[in-house]
């Protein structure tokens, strides 16, 4: 893209701006108008697949991005021509009696600054790795929302979230993980059944805070 050069951005006074925005909206009538003389209906179409695919797979990483682990999986799914979405968990991990932190700076920097700009994605996978399905509607909202709103102050844009423990069974936790700010929840099951979330013509999934993946 081409740089402005100082005299390009003196010459954006208040009123060039205003006659560039009357003009661009004269254009914007005359094209209408124009367009409004043909008979010809207009019709469009919309891929549900990018590319105009069958089908697509979402591969994820419960786990955050580390620079230089080995095997380096990053590379890997790089040089196979895709993409991955890693978790996001912004508080504590528990497994067991083990505690793990939540990532640092140069973690959320790699993830941010080195693979999202290749395609890489993230999701909201917990403020802390527990059972939610185990905590009361106040209780589980009260988590969900402390990790989609420190996933923001880290530069992020909340929009899936993976169930810690694939627990996310209950309506009621399913409600609190809507009214928190995501957009879609999803789980673990072992049913191929229930692997496609939207087959066929389907657009949409029949619940989008319970939307499957196959272990």
């Amino acid at each position: 893209m081409r740089k402005l050069g100082p005299r390009m951005i003196n010459s954006l006074t208040p009123g060039n701006i205003g006659l560039a925005m009357m003009a661009a909206l004269l254009l914007g009538v005359l094209v209408l108008a124009v367009g409004c003389q043909s008979n010809t209906p207009l019709n469009a179409s919309v891929a549900k697949w990018f590319d105009n695919h069958a089908a697509a797979i979402s591969i994820t990483n419960d786990d955050w991005p580390i620079r230089g682990r080995e095997p380096d999986i990053d590379s890997y799914v790089l040089e196979q021509g895709l993409v991955m979405g890693y978790e996001v968990v912004t508080g504590n991990s528990f497994y067991g009696d083990r505690i793990f932190s939540g990532p640092d700076d140069e973690r959320i920097a790699y993830l941010m600054s080195e693979l999202v700009p290749k395609g890489f994605s993230y999701f909201g996978h917990g403020h802390n790795h527990i059972d939610h399905d185990e905590l009361s509607y106040e209780e589980a909202l009260e988590s969900f929302q402390a990790n989609y709103d420190t996933m923001i102050d880290w530069g992020m844009t909340p929009v899936a979230y993976g169930y810690p423990r694939s627990a996310g069974h209950e309506e009621e936790t399913q409600r609190a993980l809507e009214a928190s700010g995501f957009l879609s929840g999803r789980l673990l099951t072992r049913d191929p059944s229930e692997s496609y979330n939207i087959p066929g013509d389907q657009l949409a999934p029949d619940n989008a805070f319970r939307r499957t993946l196959l272990l």
